[in-house]
């Protein structure tokens, strides 16, 4: 199972009556990953793995190496980011342009001047709509395990939507 991002159901961002920190993206990933326990058979899923960049990144990899392939170039799977680096050079790839098409359409015309955003408004409100949340990074290697635990646990604690509340 691949999928690009995590959503609650309805409300999920929204609901007051759910504290702050129980409705960021790092507490549906917690949720998620909970899923796991006592299936470590199932089936590998890969959440949250992002079309542009993340899919677009594997797309671009087996393209390299069908290029190689294709020109007869030997060259094995790289695995750092500066031998794949060095196999688009070797291959003469100078650029690498990802284009997005976005094939919706409004049965209202653009007036001149006019800025019309394409996000998905339930996409650009729910987001919106979330609490703050802070990524702490390499920075939680240099924790303590008992103070990363309750860093973790405040980061989502009482911090404002993007309506301010």
């Amino acid at each position: 199972y691949l999928d690009t991002c995590i959503e609650p159901w309805p409300g999920g961002y929204t609901d007051p009556t759910v504290p702050a920190g129980r409705r960021t993206n790092y507490a549906l990933r917690e949720e998620a990953l909970a899923l796991r326990q006592g299936n470590e058979r199932a089936p590998t899923a890969v959440l949250t793995h992002g079309a542009n960049p993340g899919l677009v990144s594997h797309l671009v990899k087996q393209a390299l190496l069908d290029i190689a392939a294709d020109t007869g170039l030997e060259a094995g799977a790289p695995a750092s980011r500066a031998e794949w680096g060095e196999l688009a050079r070797r291959l003469g790839v100078k650029v690498i342009h990802i284009a997005e098409r976005d094939s919706q359409a409004s049965s209202l015309p653009k007036r001149p001047g006019e800025f019309v955003n394409t996000w998905s408004i339930d996409g650009f409100v729910s987001e919106g709509s979330q609490p703050s949340e802070m990524g702490v990074g390499h920075a939680r290697a240099q924790l303590s395990a008992r103070r990363q635990a309750t860093r973790v646990r405040q980061l989502g604690r009482d911090l404002p939507d993007a309506t301010g509340r």
